[in-house]
């Protein structure tokens, strides 16, 4: 098992992969056992005959040479009871392509211990779990992004991680999710790649302080304070077109 992060499998790597291999013994098979033989005790048969107390009357019993087995169950020597050889080391190299899976399985070409050449060696793929990022199976990548409610307001700048870096996303006033082209997983190896869904999470003071109170303040007044901007015209609009209408309005008893 070769254990990746999302980063890797995304974009596609060259991993060393080295470790020990135990192959089963070739005496025995991997039984652990030396080859069958007829127990000697029994003939094969597994049971025994035992006289009773009167030598005419015999009962069956297990033979206790073979266990009833029929073959005497006596250690492979080749694999010294263990049944596989020696472990060797190998060690080698492989290619990761770009959007290898969770549980894919890619084959390595491999040394071992006192072979001959390069060996076949196959490796699992297993994805490590990522800080904050997650991977659909259609190859989208979803992330959550904390942001300045006032930058978000604002229509400011930020940087999002992708499995390939940080890129530059602009938020947009009242938008909370987002779409950056060809930034998610392939969505199959080697094939094109998917996209990356950012969710904004705006971030607002539950209270004000009395600094940002004020600067609030500079803000209405830069605004709706400004008669000489489109919405101070407006504002003042709707005041005098309410002032109108409570002077025609009947004085209250």
């Amino acid at each position: 098992v070769l254990g990746l992060s999302l980063e890797e499998a995304a974009r596609g790597c060259v991993r060393e992969v080295q470790g020990e291999i135990a192959r089963a013994c070739a005496v025995c098979s991997g039984s652990g056992l030396a080859s069958a033989q007829t127990c000697a005790s029994c003939g094969g048969e597994g049971q025994q005959r035992q006289a009773l107390w009167f030598g005419w009357l015999t009962a069956s019993v297990s033979c206790e040479a073979c266990g009833g087995a029929g073959t005497p169950c006596r250690p492979c020597p080749g694999g010294g009871g263990t049944a596989h050889e020696a472990p060797r080391r190998y060690r080698g190299r492989l290619r990761i392509p770009p959007g290898v899976r969770e549980g894919q399985r890619l084959q390595a070409r491999v040394r071992v211990q006192g072979g001959e050449g390069q060996q076949p060696l196959d490796v699992r793929i297993s994805l490590q779990p990522h800080e904050f990022l997650t991977l659909e199976a259609d190859g989208t990548v979803r992330v959550d992004v904390p942001v300045d409610g006032f930058a978000w307001v604002a229509g400011h700048w930020i940087e999002v991680p992708t499995p390939y870096g940080l890129r530059q996303m602009r938020l947009q006033r009242g938008a909370l999710t987002y779409r950056i082209r060809n930034e998610g997983f392939p969505a199959t190896p080697e094939g094109p790649r998917a996209d990356c869904l950012v969710t904004v999470v705006p971030l607002f003071p539950q209270e004000l302080n009395s600094r940002q109170s004020a600067l609030l303040d500079k803000l209405v007044a830069a605004n709706t304070g400004d008669a000489r901007s489109e919405a101070g015209a407006r504002v003042q609009a709707w005041a005098g077109r309410v002032a109108q209408w409570q002077a025609r309005a009947p004085a209250e008893d």
